[in-house]
């Protein structure tokens, strides 16, 4: 639309000019940042959110008012905010009352794969080579699922204190990223006595295995 009334001398190159200074930096930064990044997560970005979402209101509001030719009283100025208020608050209540759990944050597959786990057995084992602890929080969700987790660091290796996790015939274990796969494995087998290893899910920073 913008280019349309460029063309049709409704708009100016100026007017352009002036919003390519807030709008080129949120642009380069966006760019940068996305390929940077370690992980998709729209916490790197939210530096430039309220650039970009003050840029479009304004450029709607410009644009309508350019259309419109002579609507340029206060009464049609709130009117037309408030319209775009009405329009975004129409597009959020999907996100609000919408299904969480198959969000890409909540793995819809993961959660049915433990409660079908969490049926026979309350008990996992989470295994983290994180010194920070940072990670872990992306598995909350899912710990609410069970009546006990023991936790494992992968930097210690410290021996297993409560020696009755070996009663159980499996037990899930989460594996962190960053966890050396085959130290847990020795670490488990030298620990508790389990031997078979089986892939049951991938989640954020962990990955799900069922022990034998």
């Amino acid at each position: 639309m913008a280019l349309l009334l460029l063309l049709l001398k409704k708009l100016t190159v100026k007017n352009i000019a002036y919003t390519l200074i807030l709008s080129l930096p949120a642009i380069l930064y966006f760019l940068t940042v996305t390929k940077i990044s370690p992980y998709v997560i729209d916490r790197y970005i939210t530096p430039v959110y309220g650039i970009i979402f003050g840029l479009t209101a304004a450029g709607v509001v410009m644009l309508t008012k350019i259309t419109l030719f002579n609507v340029r009283t206060v009464s049609i100025n709130y009117f037309i905010a408030a319209f775009i208020l009405c329009i975004g608050a129409f597009f959020s209540i999907h996100h609000m009352t919408g299904n969480v759990e198959q969000s890409r944050y909540w793995f819809s597959d993961r959660n049915q794969a433990i409660k079908e786990y969490t049926s026979e057995n309350n008990f996992c084992i989470y295994i983290s080579a994180d010194e920070y602890h940072w990670k872990i929080w992306s598995e909350f969700p899912s710990f609410l699922e069970y009546e006990k987790i023991y936790y494992i660091d992968g930097l210690l290796w410290n021996s297993v204190s409560d020696k009755t996790i070996s009663d159980y015939n499996k037990i899930l274990v989460y594996i962190e990223d960053g966890v050396d796969i085959e130290k847990a494995k020795s670490y488990i087998q030298r620990e508790l006595g389990y031997r078979t290893w089986e892939l049951l899910f991938e989640s954020a920073y962990a990955e799900g295995y069922i022990i034998k």
